[in-house]
């Protein structure tokens, strides 16, 4: 893996400055997915001495001498009231005002890259790229394509998004995977660059903020009985996240000790109280809204599930996998990579197969014995230090 970066070394010395400044940009931050991935980047680039130009309407909640936020100001007619549902005019106006900004930014001789989190935020740094040819690096955690066909978007926004993706990718220096199928995936769609395209994996959380029984205990208060087999799945839930079929499944647990913890907010939510409520197993299925630790809640919990339609490297399922609770995941390729195929992966159209394998996990110690087990060693090869291997990326281009 390391060595497809190593072939880009030479080059990247050549066309660096000797500066140290890095220019990003995510419009509206989220403490979730990559926007998490995103903040820890960005931590360990300042904490490295590294300097930051940080571009964004809604910037983070971060700090330090080295890191410069430049804002954004979106009119209020562009605006709508939910920050979930930002309104095309809302993204035109970003796209435009933030990608003039990297682009005046980059030309100057002490901005020496571009960094990017996502094919999306990356479409402002076109200019920038073009204009000064600093390197574009681009850190890419999911199908980005498939998640807007998933979540319906229009299909001239989809048209718009497959153009401006294909000429990130051909502008782009690095494009840098968390899994091994998303890698292949875009070598697929993108042969011509094919060999810019690169793997690091997402790592394990290092700590988890509490000790198992005190953890079970705040689960116990949160389901209402100390005797519950509670399963849990956390997530900022949308279409994409499935986590309907898991009250589907509820509804057909046998053991009336079985609860379904949901840990997170989403534009989905509102729906999936809806579903509990029309499927009679409201009282089995608890919403603990959002939590900047879900996994002090997952770690009280028996069995986490992850019935994800599309992934990248799960922030949450790493975060279970940290916590030591057994998992069950969707058998999409990503999960297929982490899990191999077997009984820790379910079907994430069927609810009857997911039914199946959560009565069974109630019902048998042996069984719940197996899935643990098979956790603990997928967790294995998350194990590593993410920061540094980061920074190793940087100094391969000469930052």
């Amino acid at each position: 893996m390391w060595e497809q970066f190593a072939i880009f070394a030479h080059i990247m010395q050549q066309e660096l400055k000797t500066q140290n400044k890095v220019i990003t940009m995510f419009a509206r931050f989220s403490d979730a997915g990559l926007g998490k991935r995103l903040s820890r980047a960005v931590m360990a680039l300042v904490k490295s001495g590294i300097k930051v130009e940080y571009i964004s309407a809604f910037p983070p909640d971060l700090s330090h001498e080295l890191l410069n936020f430049h804002t954004v100001k979106t009119p209020g007619i562009f605006v709508r009231k939910s920050p979930d549902h930002r309104s095309p005019l809302f993204w035109a106006h970003f796209f435009i005002a933030a990608g003039c900004y990297a682009a005046r930014a980059a030309r100057r001789k002490e901005v020496q890259c571009l960094m990017a989190f996502s094919f999306g935020a990356a479409f402002p740094m076109i200019l920038a790229r073009v204009l000064s040819r600093k390197p574009l690096i681009i850190f890419l955690r999911s199908n980005e394509r498939q998640e807007i066909a998933i979540k319906k978007v229009a299909l001239p926004l989809r048209l718009v998004f497959g153009f401006l993706e294909r000429c990130v990718a051909s502008l782009s220096t690095q494009m840098i995977t968390v899994s091994d199928s998303l890698a292949e995936t875009l070598r697929t769609r993108y042969p011509r660059v094919a060999n810019k395209i690169s793997v690091l994996y997402n790592d394990l959380p290092t700590t988890i903020g509490c000790d198992r029984q005190s953890a079970r205990k705040e689960v116990a208060l949160l389901v209402g009985r100390e005797d519950a087999f509670v399963f849990s799945t956390s997530a900022r839930f949308d279409k994409r996240k499935n986590a309907g079929i898991l009250i589907k499944a509820m509804a057909k647990i046998s053991d009336d000790r079985a609860m379904l913890l949901l840990v997170g907010d989403g534009p989905a939510i509102p729906e999936l109280k809806h579903l509990a409520k029309t499927l009679c197993v409201g009282d089995r299925v608890v919403f603990a809204g959002w939590r900047n630790d879900p996994a002090t809640l997952v770690k009280g919990t028996d069995l986490f599930l992850l019935p994800s339609l599309a992934e990248g490297m799960s922030n949450s399922l790493l975060e279970a996998f940290a916590s030591e609770t057994a998992c069950l995941a969707s058998s999409i390729p990503e999960h297929i990579e982490i899990f191999g195929s077997g009984e820790a992966l379910f079907d994430p159209g069927s609810p009857n197969e997911v039914t199946e394998k959560m009565n069974k996990i109630v019902a048998d110690s042996a069984y719940r014995g197996l899935i643990d087990k098979i956790s603990t060693d997928a967790a294995k090869r998350f194990s590593f230090n993410w920061d540094a291997r980061l920074l190793e990326i940087m100094r391969i281009y000469g930052i």
